[in-house]
Parts: structure tokens; C-alpha cells; sequence
């Protein structure tokens, strides 16, 4: 009898520990994604490595364990992070999505930042459209008014500093689009009815090209800007400066809008037909257009081979096979509860 009651006194403790740390770990979880929101990466891998190290029974909590461990890594520039992918591939195949996410970290389709949603407080803005985040993901450019007077605002968003109004930006009103040249070192933007550059510190921004009524700018790695400053196709000058050409050839179509490099040569843009807006792609070489027929609404180009459309009110990432502009593969879901201007492409 005395036996019997010690094993039941024993199983009752491990049912206890097994609880007891299925709260802790839980909790160790949600500290180490706190400081990592923070981008105190170390101290979150410390964490996360004490949840991995105690070999938890949840084999959900364990696998996105090891993603955000895999996150951090890379984040700090260590390759390291790809082995605790593997491990959940290896070790997790009955968790399918936590499969699903390593898979697309280890394609290199995801890029390590923080994945929690971030919410970024601006001052007053009569152009909620107008803000674009730098190549290199640190940086947060938008339109913004101030007692006042709009201009462009810059948000350092690894730092989580409060933004600041970027001088000799004062006469972007409305309709400024900014979008940034490739090495996150400068701006593009429109203003006063010219397409003009400018360096993130501020200063005398340079006149490029006229532009009373701009439907957005990209900005290639051989400094060639397209852009359409007014009703028609797509333009193109050096940002350096010099003299603009035509970019795209015009049909039926009311404007051509919103460029996107693909390459060095190669951008994406808008056809807008009555209301209807279709997909096609330009090059620095010709003025012929290509028609796309891609998925979803609000579509945006992400390097290296990425397209994020929206779905349904989801956000997907879908792979594009470059050389023939076709889809490769299933899409991805990335989040949901997506909102979309419907009065832009």
C-alpha cells in the first residue's frame, strides 16, 4: 500500500513540474520575444536557449522556439541560425506550420526581422499613402504635417527613435511618393510640381524633372529614376540629372503609376484602364511593355523573386520565376486583416 502511494505521490509531482513548466516556459517565450522586439538579440537567445535546453513536452511552444532562435542568429549575422531550421524539419513534421515557416526561412524567401507587428506613430498626415521603407529595412520615410507645415519625416526604425522632419523637404504637400535609391542613402520624392532627390540628413534637394500630377518614382542600382509625373506612360531620367526620355509606351490606357525595379533594367508598374488597374513590366532598354496576369490586388515586387499581393484581406508572398515573369509554385500566407486603398493600384 505504503509502494502505491509513493507512486502516485510521484506522478502527481511530474504532472506538477510538467505544468509548472509549461507556464514558465510559455512565459521564458513571451520575455524573449519581448527582448527581442527590443533588439536585445542576446539576451533573447539566452532565453529561448533555456526553453530549448529543459527539452519541453509542447512540441509547438519547442518548434517556434527554435524559428525565433534561428531568427536571432541571423539577425547578429550568424548562419547558425539555419540549424535550428533544420532541427524543426527533422524533429517537428507534425507541426505543419512551424514546417512551413522553416522551409521559406531556409529558401531564403523571409527576411530575419522582427515579425511581430509594429505599429509606428506619426504626427498629422493628410497623405497617409506617401511613406516608404528604406532597401535596407532601418529606415521609415513619410509625408507629414507639423504646425502646419508638410514635409517628408524619417523614422530610424531599428532604433525606435521618435522621427524627424528631413530639412528642405518643407514643400511636399500631398502626393510626394517617396521611394529611395537602392543603397538607402538618399530619396526621391515630388514636390511643387518637380521630381526631385535628396539626401536623408536634408539640405538643397535637386530639381530633376517636371511633375505636376506624380503617380510615383523607383529608383535603379544604375542610378536611372523612372517615374510618371503626369498623366501617360513612364518616364526616365539620371539621377543624376540630364534629360528625360520616354520610358513606356502609351496605349488605350488613362496613366501609367507606381514603378518597381525587378533588376537593374527591368520595373514593374500599374496600367490604369478606367478604373482598372493591370500589372506590366518595363526595361531601361526599350519602351515595350509586357502584360502580367498575377494574383490579388495592391502587388508589390520584394527582392530577390518575391511578389506580396493581397487576397481576400490576406497578405501572400508568391514566387515569380524572373527570366519568364511567371508564378513558381503555391503562395504563402503572411498575415491577415489587411486593409487596401482601393483608389490606388
Amino acid at each position: 500500500m505504503r509502494k502505491r502511494m509513493i507512486a502516485i505521490g510521484a506522478l502527481l509531482v511530474l504532472a506538477l513540474s510538467l505544468l509548472i513548466f509549461a507556464q514558465s516556459g510559455n512565459e521564458l517565450f513571451n520575455q524573449a520575444r519581448g527582448l527581442e522586439a527590443d533588439g536585445k538579440y542576446e539576451d533573447a537567445i539566452k532565453l529561448y536557449q533555456r526553453i530549448v535546453d529543459s527539452s519541453p513536452t509542447d512540441k509547438q511552444l519547442m518548434a517556434r522556439t527554435l524559428i525565433q532562435l534561428g531568427g536571432c542568429h541571423e539577425l547578429m549575422g550568424n548562419a547558425k541560425g539555419q540549424e535550428f531550421y533544420k532541427r524543426v524539419l527533422d524533429e517537428f513534421r507534425d507541426q505543419p506550420d512551424m514546417v512551413r515557416e522553416a522551409n521559406i526561412r531556409l529558401a531564403g524567401s523571409f527576411n530575419p526581422s522582427k515579425d511581430m507587428p509594429m505599429r509606428v506613430v506619426t504626427p498629422y498626415t493628410e497623405d497617409p499613402f506617401s511613406f516608404a521603407i528604406s532597401p535596407d529595412g532601418r529606415l521609415l520615410v513619410f509625408q507629414a504635417t507639423k504646425n502646419g507645415k508638410a514635409q517628408l519625416w524619417l523614422r530610424d526604425l531599428a532604433s525606435g527613435k521618435d522621427p524627424e522632419p528631413i530639412p528642405g523637404t518643407e514643400e511636399s504637400g500631398s502626393r510626394s511618393y517617396p521611394f529611395w535609391q537602392p543603397e538607402s542613402l538618399a530619396i526621391g520624392f515630388f514636390a511643387s510640381g518637380k521630381l526631385k532627390t535628396i539626401g536623408i540628413h536634408g539640405g538643397t534637394p535637386k530639381e530633376l524633372a517636371d511633375a505636376p500630377f506624380p503617380n510615383g518614382g523607383a529608383w535603379s542600382k544604375n542610378n536611372w529614376i523612372v517615374f510618371n509625373g503626369q498623366d501617360g506612360g513612364m518616364q526616365k531620367v539620371l539621377a543624376g540629372g540630364g534629360e528625360v526620355a520616354v520610358a513606356t509606351s502609351f496605349g488605350s490606357e488613362r496613366y501609367h503609376a507606381n514603378p518597381q525595379f525587378i533588376d537593374d533594367r527591368r520595373f514593374m508598374f500599374y496600367k490604369v484602364t478606367a478604373g482598372v488597374t493591370s500589372l506590366a513590366v518595363g526595361t531601361l532598354d526599350s519602351t515595350a511593355v509586357q502584360s502580367l496576369l498575377l494574383p490579388g490586388v495592391a502587388k508589390k515586387f520584394a527582392p530577390p523573386n518575391q511578389l506580396l499581393f493581397v487576397s481576400n484581406n490576406t497578405l501572400y508572398a508568391q514566387t515569380l520565376d524572373l527570366e519568364k515573369l511567371e508564378v513558381v509554385g503555391t503562395s504563402v500566407k503572411v498575415s491577415d486583416r489587411i486593409g487596401t486603398n482601393v483608389m490606388l493600384p
